[in-house]
């Protein structure tokens, strides 16, 4: 689920799980939380750093439109994957 964290001064942030696993000579990063955001990269740090990013555009879309924000569960997580929480923090 993404949890909305304090507000500050105009700002929502909500702690995203992001996985990451290899793939060929690159990375894969998605979010369980936010179904459809994938980013690669060359290393597992760019990837999730990319994934934060896309995560904040995908948010603020959602708020903009009045969408619900996905409270989505990470229920197994495969054998290989790496585990990452990033704060992604939006405007108001």
């Amino acid at each position: 689920m993404a949890q909305e964290l304090k507000p500050h001064a105009g700002t929502l942030t909500f702690q995203i799980v992001f996985l990451v696993e290899p793939d060929g000579d690159r990375y894969h990063a998605w979010s369980p939380m936010l179904p459809g955001l994938h980013a690669d990269g060359a290393t597992a740090a760019e990837a999730v750093q990319r994934a934060q990013e896309l995560a904040q555009l995908y948010l603020e879309v959602l708020i903009e439109d009045g969408d619900p924000i996905p409270t989505g569960v990470v229920e197994a997580i495969p054998p290989g994957v790496q585990i990452y929480t990033k704060p992604v923090s939006i405007s108001v």
